[in-house]
Parts: C-alpha cells; sequence; structure tokens
C-alpha cells in the first residue's frame, strides 16, 4: 500500500512537472487533455486535468529553484535505487527502471538529494523511451527549473530542444 501512494505521489508531481511544460509552451505527442482551462552523468502516463487555480500554483512551485541538502541516509537510498534504475535501462527494461525511480521519487526530501537532477533526467528519458513524450518533457523540464546549475541542466534543454522538434502524429 505505501509503495502505491508513493507512486502516486509521483506521478503528481510530473504531472505538475508536466502542466509547467505546458503552460511553457511544450508540445506533446498525446493529445492535449481537456481542461477546464559517476551515475550523476551516466550515458547512458498520464494526465491532469486541473482547474485554473490549482494550476497556477502548481506552475509557481515547479519553477522555484531546489536547494540542495545532503542527508548522508536519504541520499544513499536514491543512489542505490538510481544504480538499479541506470541498469535496468541499460538492459531494456524500461518500465522496471521507471518503477525504480519513481520509488526514488517517493523518498521524503528527495528534491533537495543531490541526486535529484538524475533521478529526473533518467525518468524523463523512461518516459521517452515509453512513448510518453509529454511526460518526458515535465520531467526535462524541471530540471532546467528546479536545477538549473546542475549537471543535468544542459542535458536536459537539449532533450527538450529533441522532443519539441519531433512532429507529433496530429501534424503529419
Amino acid at each position: 500500500m505505501h509503495v502505491g501512494r508513493a507512486r502516486l505521489r509521483a506521478v503528481a508531481s510530473l504531472a505538475a512537472s508536466a502542466l509547467a511544460a505546458a503552460l511553457s509552451g511544450c508540445s506533446s505527442s498525446m493529445p492535449a487533455a481537456s481542461t477546464t482551462s559517476g551515475l550523476r552523468d551516466a550515458n547512458f502516463r498520464h494526465d491532469a486535468t486541473l482547474i485554473p487555480a490549482a494550476a497556477e500554483g502548481r506552475d509557481e512551485e515547479a519553477r522555484r529553484v531546489i536547494t540542495i541538502e545532503p542527508d548522508p541516509a536519504r541520499d544513499a537510498e536514491i543512489q542505490s535505487l538510481l544504480r538499479n534504475a541506470l541498469d535496468s535501462l541499460r538492459s531494456g527494461e524500461i518500465q522496471p527502471a521507471l518503477d525504480l525511480l519513481m520509488q526514488a521519487q517517493s523518498i521524503d526530501g528527495w528534491v533537495r538529494s543531490e541526486h535529484a537532477p538524475a533521478v529526473l533526467f533518467w525518468t524523463g528519458h523512461a518516459y521517452d523511451q515509453l512513448g510518453e513524450r509529454f511526460a518526458a518533457m515535465g520531467a526535462f523540464r524541471r530540471i532546467t527549473l528546479q536545477y538549473p546549475s546542475s549537471a543535468f541542466a544542459e542535458r536536459a534543454t537539449r532533450r527538450l530542444r529533441e522532443l519539441r522538434s519531433r512532429t507529433s502524429p496530429q501534424q503529419r
């Protein structure tokens, strides 16, 4: 039951990121939802219906720069999950990797971990591999907004450009 709630929190967090991406002009390959309004540098579904007031609050939250605050126990747990997720990605096991990344995002205070930008980057990568372009863009956009000085910010910006330049099925 704990994993279910944790996954819901992680999906809600990504939904907020995806909304921030949409509000800042990103497009998606998915039809628009109707609304009422080492590890740190390895090479390597959802739709939200929100009322305008909620969208504004989440957009502001997504734009807040996060300060990294080391916590050895938390960071070690996140690093272990990240390492396992990267192993799964390398093996082509995308959904298990995404599940591990979501588990990392369910850890209290994960956004302040030094590994948070990597977790978001590989979450975006996994979503892209699953064909969930909008969710991938949300994760990459969140890195550029919340961790602009991280090693992943430039890579996330490049991936956002790549995803925006892909033609969506509706544009063909």
